[in-house]
């Protein structure tokens, strides 16, 4: 993007780089993703961790500690100026407040090797899921039914001279797995039925787009982390829903 400011033409320094803006991620996206990451602890596990650290540096804080850690640097300090060396604090005039800073090696990890970026064109939307709804169990966000109908719901799904993926993964291997079958793609919409007989576990959704553009062929990436569980006694079949789907007037067919 053009550098505001810029000494005019013949510069070098022009233009600078802007990081493409992705959702944002929450604690409960954060504890489903190290829950892929084929670690022993369960999602409760990790949460009371999370909980307790909170807690813990919020007492060590108000005792007048300073935190260190390997993600960021915490200390209380007080605002405000007093009268004199007799001065009481006023809230009025005076407040606490709490400095978070991130840890110096924290930063430094970001400018080694392990980071790559890449060139993309601004306009360049990358697929999201804002949620994942199961017919089976009728609910959201939830545990998907192993061999039910699930419906994404995000936005950017497909795009101009582009061909749009869906496949499914387990940790970073696409091995074993069976395809997806894929029901409707729409702009903000996906239809897909999961296979019968998957293993209960962790798995994540991966929507590719790739597309082609002046400087040659793209590819525009989203994941979901989702949990599978085995069907329970009535789970109901994916294609009597998928029909009872069809046949509702607002179900419109945009993909063979």
């Amino acid at each position: 993007m053009p550098k505001i400011g810029g000494n005019g033409k013949g510069d070098d320094d022009k233009y600078i780089a802007s990081m493409r803006r992705r959702e944002v991620l929450d604690q409960e996206d954060l504890i489903e993703a190290m829950v892929w990451k084929n670690t022993t602890l369960t999602r409760q596990d990790i949460l009371g961790v999370l909980d307790l650290m909170k807690e813990t540096v919020q007492e060590k804080l108000m005792e007048g500690h300073r935190v260190y850690t390997d993600f960021f640097k915490a200390a209380v300090s007080i605002k405000g100026s007093f009268r004199s060396e007799k001065d009481r604090f006023d809230d009025r005039r005076h407040r606490v407040e709490v400095s978070l800073n991130p840890a110096s090696e924290f930063c430094k990890s970001f400018s080694r090797s392990w980071v790559k970026v890449e060139r993309i064109h601004p306009r360049d939307r990358h697929p999201f899921v804002n949620y994942c709804y199961d017919y089976a169990t009728r609910t959201r966000d939830r545990t998907l039914t192993a061999g039910g109908l699930v419906e994404l719901k995000g936005d950017f799904f497909i795009a101009r001279k582009a061909v749009t993926r869906v496949v499914l993964c387990r940790g970073d291997s696409l091995k074993g797995l069976p395809p997806l079958q894929i029901h409707e793609i729409t702009k903000n919409k996906i239809l897909l039925s999961l296979p019968a007989g998957l293993e209960e576990g962790v798995y994540h959704i991966d929507i590719i787009v790739d597309k082609e553009a002046d400087e040659g062929r793209i590819r525009l990436f989203s994941s979901k982390t989702v949990e599978v569980a085995a069907p329970g006694n009535e789970p109901g079949d994916a294609g009597q829903m998928l029909n009872s789907i069809k046949s509702a007037p607002e179900f419109v067919r945009v993909c063979p």
